[in-house]
């Protein structure tokens, strides 16, 4: 792990993995400069979740599905290609909004490169942190909402 600029401990850590895990790990470590804080390291990795559930419900066949919605059969399956469809679009428009803010198509492939294909591209980070914030923003604004929308309920 030398490669990586890894200490020994951090070795262990699963984070070390992957190109994200390795900049949570320098942030922990105080190397601000190139670093994800652990917020912006569960949104790269709620991003992968949500790439992963529209890529599976796009192009897995139903007698492949994964049982991780419980044993609701088809309906239940079709309410999860809905939403998962519906998750990585609204996404895909925050990316593309948050692109044309900034004239750059760097956050995309950030996305794209880092986060899904696990590929290390240093140049790609500063931008891959601001839209990474986008979404914390984003879907903290969303939990509020609906948090506030319960409690009135």
């Amino acid at each position: 792990m030398r490669q990586y600029g890894l200490l020994k401990h951090e070795t262990l850590d699963q984070r070390a993995e992957t190109f994200i895990g390795r900049l949570s790990l320098a942030f922990d470590r105080g190397e601000r400069a190139y670093a994800l804080s652990p917020e912006q390291y569960r949104a790269a990795q709620d991003y992968a979740a949500d790439y992963n559930a529209y890529q599976r419900a796009l192009y897995s066949r139903p007698e492949y599905q994964e049982r991780t919605q419980g044993d609701g059969g088809e309906a239940a399956y079709e309410a999860f290609c809905k939403q998962s469809i519906a998750r990585f679009i609204e996404r895909r428009e925050i990316v593309r909004d948050f692109m044309i803010a900034q004239r750059s198509p760097n956050a995309s492939e950030f996305l794209r490169l880092c986060v899904v294909d696990g590929r290390a591209i240093p140049r790609l980070v500063p931008d891959g942190r601001e839209i990474l914030n986008v979404f914390i923003v984003h879907y903290e604004q969303g939990e509020k909402k609906e948090s506030s929308k319960a409690k009135a309920a």
